[in-house]
Formats: structure tokens, C-alpha cells, sequence
């Protein structure tokens, strides 16, 4: 089950304290069966942890806490530790580039944060380091520092936790525009001006390498520690908008594992979307690979009035059924999206839970 950096500041509200809240969250989510958890400890180039690297999350004091305000403790070392006295994994989870999602405004980030630094010192040649782009703000993953600093940040996190993995999800490039990385783009044509790769082939070859270097980092650091990712449903969309060539991480050994966000239903209008038809459009990618592939399955659905999305309205079984379908498709297992969003307390939600719960049981 994932853990959101927006439920994690919840539980820093909550009157009886971030321990008792985080003990409450582990009773609940063993009802269903949860065995491994995926928390985030660093979603907007900040830390759940203290670090010489990035800032105290404000979410660690509440969720309108203040960038870099230190919560008094470590709040890692205790949901790492009451999570593994349960046998239950803990995965540490890690937005690399994302900085601000909302927003491009710097008054909203700690003095110490890397991107803030960056853009309010005097060197020029650093700016392009940090990108306003999608409303927020993020890394660019062309920077060699910023590659750096991602994995020198993985390097900090598993060399002084005892986590059972890392984990990144999809945000990658989070535009295509041009712009993004035009600096760094027209830097390396200049050093490799006989055959330099067209702008979104360049792209997708260092996401890939930086993932490699973390997936490097994590085994060279804690042996038995694992690195995987999340990417959005459509490969063909992680490929032409995100830049992100899984094939080619694959190949490149660069992830353990994989576990895309398959957050449809088996009745959705276009059926290429459809859970079954995206599960075997995975498999079809993972091949014969012996990399486990994992299915991201999204409770945030249940009883959702989106359009295209009656079913998760008319039953309340979905995700069990969707269990079901992974197993039979040899799914190595499943990931619930998200604890707050199963957790809601009314009929619909209770009876998700149920089915689950059935499910296990047998």
C-alpha cells in the first residue's frame, strides 16, 4: 500500500500524535492484509528524515506546516521500525525532480532546499538546474548535478536506514516542451556535434542512466535492497510524454522491478485502458524478463463519479477482482493507491474492504 506525503501530514495533525496516528494507520491496513509499505520520505525535494541534503518536509509538522520547521524526532525511524516489528516491508518512496506541484513560488520552500539555492544565488549557470514548469516547479533530470544530487540523496537515505527498497514513481519530464533542457541539450550537441540523438531519444538515454545509477547505488549500499518504479498506465505514454523508455531500463538492468499505475476498471470506454488489456499490454513489455511485475491498483476509484468510471459506482468488489486477474496473469502482486483513499469511512469503501478481506481469507 502506498503512503502519501498529504496522509503522512495528516497524521502530524492528529490529536493523540504522529506515533499513536502512525500505529492507528498499521492496525488498519493489516485488516486487509497489507504486507510492505510504500511511504513517501522525500515528495518535493525535501526529507521525512534528517538530512544534509534536502530540507525537513513541511509536512512533517502538519499539513500546512513550514518548509524546513525540524518536527523534534525522526519521523522515518519510527514508521520504518513500528512497520518491521509488524513484518511488514517498508519501501521508501521518492518523487526525484518534483520540487513544487502547484506553484512557482520560492517563498513556499525552506532557505535550504537545493532548487531555492539554485535560482537566488549569484551563478547563472545554475538556473537551468530548476525548471517552473506544469504550474509547479521541478528538477531537470539533463542537469549533471541534479542527476548527482538525486542519487547522492538515494546514497544518504539507504546507507543510514535499514529500508527494504526504493522506490520512484512517474514523474519524469513532467513537459515536452523544448525549452525544458534547451541549454543542456545544446550543450551536448556542441561536445558530440558529428552524431548527436534527436532531443527526445537524448532524454529517455539519461533518465535511463540515472536510473541505473540508483538502482547501482541501492544494491551497492544495503545488499538485499531493492529500486523499482511506477510508471502511468500507457507504456506508449511514458515513452512519447515522460520520456521514459522502460524496455530499454530493463534492459539496461536499471530497476528490480516494476509496478505500473493500472487505475482502471474492466469497463472503461476505451478498452485499451481497461485493466485486463493494460495488465497484458505490461506483460508483453516485461517478456521474458525475470523482472517481477507488480500491478498498481487504484482504491482512490472506489465510488468515483468521474466519467468512465461508473463500475467502481454500480460494485464494490473491483479490486478484488482486479487481485484475482493479476494472479492469474502471474502478477508477482498488487499495490493499493492509497491508504487514505481505501480507508474512507462509509458503505462503499467498507464493502471494498470486505471483498479484500474475503479474498485473503480463502
Amino acid at each position: 500500500m502506498w503512503v502519501t506525503y498529504f496522509e503522512l501530514g495528516a497524521l502530524f495533525d492528529a490529536p493523540e500524535g504522529f506515533r499513536a496516528a502512525w500505529d492507528a494507520l498499521l492496525d488498519k491496513v493489516e485488516q486487509v492484509g497489507v504486507n510492505a509499505l510504500f511511504v513517501h520520505v522525500r515528495s518535493h525535494c525535501d526529507a521525512y528524515y534528517p538530512s544534509e541534503l534536502f530540507p525537513w518536509s513541511k509536512y512533517c509538522t502538519g499539513s500546512k506546516g513550514t518548509p524546513g520547521a525540524d518536527p523534534g524526532f525522526d519521523p522515518l525511524d519510527y514508521m520504518l521500525a513500528a512497520a518491521h516489528r509488524r513484518g511488514m516491508a517498508f519501501h521508501a518512496w521518492i518523487n526525484p525532480y518534483r520540487v513544487l506541484y502547484d506553484s512557482d513560488d520560492l517563498a513556499m520552500l525552506a532557505d535550504d532546499s537545493p532548487a531555492k539555492r539554485w535560482l537566488t544565488d549569484e551563478d547563472g549557470g545554475n538556473d537551468s538546474w530548476v525548471q517552473a514548469a506544469a504550474g509547479g516547479l521541478y528538477l531537470n533530470p539533463a542537469a549533471g548535478p541534479v542527476q548527482a544530487l538525486v542519487v547522492d540523496g538515494v546514497r544518504e537515505l539507504v546507507s543510514r536506514y535499514d529500508v527494504d527498497g526504493v522506490h520512484f514513481d512517474d514523474y519524469f519530464y513532467p513537459v515536452s516542451d523544448e525549452s525544458f533542457d534547451e541549454r543542456e541539450y545544446v550543450s551536448y550537441r556542441t561536445a558530440v556535434w558529428d552524431d548527436p540523438l534527436p532531443l527526445a531519444d537524448w532524454r529517455r538515454a539519461h533518465v535511463t542512466a540515472m536510473l541505473a545509477r540508483v538502482c547501482d547505488t541501492v544494491h551497492t549500499v544495503r545488499g538485499g535492497c531493492v529500486f523499482g518504479v511506477s510508471p502511468m498506465a500507457s507504456v506508449e505514454g511514458n515513452y512519447s510524454r515522460a520520456y521514459a523508455d522502460v524496455a530499454a531500463w530493463l534492459d539496461a538492468g536499471a530497476v528490480d522491478y516494476l509496478m505500473p499505475q493500472l487505475y482502471f476498471g474492466f469497463e472503461y470506454p476505451d478498452e485499451t485502458c481497461r485493466f485486463d488489456a493494460l495488465l497484458t499490454r505490461w506483460k508483453a513489455v516485461v517478456g521474458e524478463r525475470s523482472v517481477p511485475l507488480y500491478a498498481g491498483l487504484g482504491a482512490y476509484r472506489i465510488n468515483s463519479t468521474d466519467s468512465g468510471h461508473e463500475e467502481w459506482r454500480a460494485r464494490h468488489d473491483l479490486l478484488a477482482r482486479q487481485i484475482c486477474c493479476g494472479r492469474q496473469e502471474g502478477c508477482a502482486g498488487y499495490c493499493l493507491y492509497s491508504f487514505g483513499a481505501l480507508f474512507t469511512d462509509d458503505e462503499p469503501h467498507a464493502a471494498e474492504r470486505a471483498a479484500l478481506r474475503r479474498l485473503l481469507d480463502h
